[in-house]
Parts: C-alpha cells; structure tokens; sequence
C-alpha cells in the first residue's frame, strides 16, 4: 500500500510540473507583412491567469486564462476580448528557457513565478 501511495504522489508530482514551468513572462518575434517587426509576449501565472501583450508601433495588452490538455502537449488560451479563436494549439517544453506554442517559439523572459 506504501509503495501505490509513494507512485501516485510521484505521477501527481510529475504531473504538475509542466502547469509550473510555463509561468513566468515569455517573449518571440516576428514579421508581418506591412507592419513590420512584431513582438509577442504571454505572461503567465498562477489561477491559469495570463496576459498577452503585442507590440509594434503600439502596445496591447489582452487578459487571457489557459488550460492545458490532460496530456499536457496542447495549450488553450482563451482571450478576455474573444477577438481569436479559443482553440488548443501544440505544446511544446523544449526546454527551462524556451517554449513553443502553436508555430512560434517563445523564450523566458524572467526567471521568477509571477503570481
């Protein structure tokens, strides 16, 4: 019976993990036809709260809220403002300072949980 507690308190554990690295400030570029560079940035944090700053000649922020899938390989972010779509996209830990999602890689932008 100590040995069932001890394996599900590790799967728990391991479980969680993916949910905690992914807080912090996450920042990628790119270019978009007639705009020029643009940055994108998601701050998340605790309560699956987050935000969404765009900046390019001005900056946006959005509110946002995320979730992940119970394989932890797909990540929905659904916008306060509900000007996109509210889909899971790919996931992907590359490792403790990059992440992709979707098509973009994000690298960290800080090294503390932001609450």
């Amino acid at each position: 019976m100590k040995k069932i507690i001890i394996i599900l308190s590790l799967l728990l554990l391991i479980g969680c993990s993916k949910k905690d690295n992914i807080l912090g400030t996450w920042e990628t570029n790119y270019d978009v036809s007639g705009i020029g560079n643009v940055t994108e940035k998601y701050t998340f944090k605790e309560n699956n709260k987050c935000i969404r700053t765009i900046i390019t000649t001005t900056n946006i922020n959005t509110d946002c809220t995320y979730t992940f899938n119970k394989d932890k390989n797909k990540i929905k972010i659904d916008w306060e403002d509900k000007l996109y779509k509210d889909e899971f996209s790919d996931y992907e830990e590359i490792d403790k300072n990059n992440i992709k999602i979707g098509n973009y890689t994000y690298e960290r932008k800080d090294v503390k949980n932001e609450k």
